[in-house]
C-alpha cells in the first residue's frame, strides 16, 4: 500500500510539533491542526476504498484506530485550549499511533483483497 501523502507529510509535521517550543508551538498550532484533518481525511477515503472487501478484522482495526484519533484530538483540543503544551505533544504522540493502527488496517483490508 501506498502511503497517503497527507498522511506522509502530516506524520512528519506532527514529529516535529513533538520538539517545538510552547512559543512555536502556539503560533504553528492552526497549521498542525489543518495537516491533522488532511491526513484522517486521506485515511478514510484509503478505507472506504477497500471497506466493502474488508474482513471484519480490519474492519473492527479501522473503527479502534478512529477511536484512538477521536481521544486524541480531544486532548489536542483541550491542551491547547488550557496552553497545556506537554499534554498537547502527548496528544500528537498519540495521534501519530492512531494513524499507524489505521495504516495497518488499510494493508490488512488490501491483504484480503488479493
Amino acid at each position: 500500500m501506498q502511503k497517503p501523502v497527507e498522511v506522509e507529510n502530516a506524520q512528519k509535521l506532527t514529529t516535529e510539533a513533538i520538539g517545538w517550543s510552547p512559543v512555536l508551538f502556539m503560533g504553528k498550532k492552526k497549521g498542525l491542526e489543518q495537516s491533522h484533518a488532511l491526513a484522517n481525511q486521506a485515511l478514510d477515503k484509503k478505507f472506504d476504498e477497500v471497506k466493502a472487501t474488508a474482513p471484519a478484522e480490519a474492519k473492527e482495526a479501522f473503527e479502534n484506530s478512529l477511536r484512538m484519533r477521536e481521544e486524541a484530538n480531544q486532548l489536542f483540543q483541550k491542551a491547547a485550549k488550557m496552553f497545556k503544551i506537554e499534554f498537547a505533544k502527548d496528544a500528537c504522540k498519540k495521534i501519530l499511533e492512531s494513524w499507524e493502527h489505521g495504516l495497518k488496517a488499510i494493508e490488512l483490508a488490501e491483504a484480503a483483497k488479493v
